[in-house]
């Protein structure tokens, strides 16, 4: 995420154990969801929560097909 940012805004405010916290100033739109979907497991949304929620609800729609 450091040295390939998703968008000229990002910016790395936080390090944690399991990783980093950045901050994007983009607009909400499919091709983000795409790049977030595109990390799986390995990223997180922590905010806004309508983004979260589009997230969690195409991770649940995914899932389903492997029940």
């Amino acid at each position: 995420m450091e040295t390939k940012p998703l968008h000229a805004s990002q910016q790395t405010t936080d390090r944690i154990d399991r990783g980093i916290i950045i901050t994007l100033s983009v607009q909400l739109n499919y091709e983000l969801e795409k790049e977030i979907m595109g990390f799986g497991e390995g990223m997180v949304v922590l905010s806004p929560e309508r983004l979260r929620n589009r997230i969690q609800g195409k991770i649940n729609k995914a899932a389903k097909l492997y029940v």
